[in-house]
């Protein structure tokens, strides 16, 4: 569950208020409640303490990241991969710059249209709307404790409609109603098709299955478990019973939930350095390999394994002796 999606059912909540009326608003309400019903029901009938702790708990939970918020606003904006592969990280000044103008740009857009229409709020036009609740889902994003570049889609819808409208409207001014409609058709082909030459997303992006099928032997330990699906291993890792975890982020995420979150999370400490110990190779993040691992498991890594190779966004880490129990 990513708790801050429940400004924008708040707000989509009120607007329907707004536009069509209190009724219309319960009713919308009831609908969202019962398909929450559909899908949590069952987790919430068989095990309803389990399910508040992992769904609901473990997310109110969530870590902050170090240093201030204006810190953490940079680090979120900064880590686009696009920008990233495209010759390094966006200096902070830039960041920094980029989002006051998004920001402004925004802010004068929606001024300008609410000024423009000076009609009541239920009689606002639908672009409006949509700029409200992107902005909204903006500034949730920008308080929430933690971020991954999958958390941006949520901003996709509103932002399309929005930019959608504004190219349909500028095409129509210049060239007609008819003429416009085929114009913003291809500009959106265009952008597509420039999109989809961006490098991808995902924390496998840019790494080579050769390389790390010729780097696997014995039990591999991963960061990310997308790393033994470009590999091809995992049904290997399985049949060999090699030690694992399916989510190290969501595990430690979880330990903050606890009754004695300190002591939850030094014995996953300990677990992965036990994991660790039983490994040959470990697959880490290229550009930050201890990243989620505790004191115990970064001391185990630092005194049996060797930084190898980098393929793509992973660090291969080599052992220096045999395989063995942590002890």
């Amino acid at each position: 569950v990513k708790v801050w999606a429940l400004v924008e059912v708040v707000l989509l909540v009120a607007i329907v208020a707004i536009r069509y009326g209190r009724s219309a608003a319960w009713r919308w309400a009831a609908g969202c409640a019962t398909a929450l019903a559909v899908v949590v029901g069952p987790f919430a009938l068989l095990a309803p303490g389990s399910m508040l702790h992992d769904v609901v708990g473990a997310q109110l939970h969530r870590p902050r990241p170090r240093g201030a918020f204006l810190d953490a606003i940079v680090m979120r904006v900064g880590a686009f991969e696009p920008i990233a592969g495209l010759g390094g990280r966006w200096p902070e000044a830039l960041v920094v710059g980029v989002i006051a103008l998004v920001a402004g740009g925004l802010l004068v857009a929606l001024v300008r249209l609410v000024r423009r229409f000076r009609t009541p709020p239920h009689r606002w036009p639908e672009p409006v709307w949509w700029l409200v609740i992107g902005a909204a889902h903006v500034a949730a994003l920008a308080v929430a404790p933690s971020h991954y570049l999958h958390y941006d889609a949520f901003v996709t819808v509103p932002l399309a409609l929005v930019l959608g409208t504004g190219a349909g409207w500028g095409a129509r001014r210049i060239v007609g109603r008819a003429a416009g409609i085929g114009l913003s058709a291809v500009l959106a082909a265009v952008l597509v098709t420039l999109a989809s030459t961006l490098p991808a997303l995902s924390p496998g992006a840019g790494v080579s299955a050769t390389v790390l099928d010729r780097e696997a032997h014995g039990c591999v330990w991963v960061r990310e478990v997308q790393f033994l699906i470009v590999a091809d291993l995992s049904r290997r890792q399985i049949e060999r019973g090699c030690p694992g975890q399916p989510d190290l982020f969501g595990m430690t995420i979880a330990t903050y939930s606890e009754p004695d979150p300190a002591a939850a999370l030094a014995a996953l400490d300990r677990d992965l350095a036990q994991q660790l110990a039983l490994s040959d190779v470990a697959f880490l993040q290229a550009h930050d390999p201890r990243q989620d691992l505790g004191p115990v498991a970064r001391r185990y890594l630092a005194r049996h394994f060797v930084a190898g190779p980098t393929t793509g966004s992973v660090q291969i880490w080599r052992r220096t002796d045999p395989v063995g129990a942590l002890g």
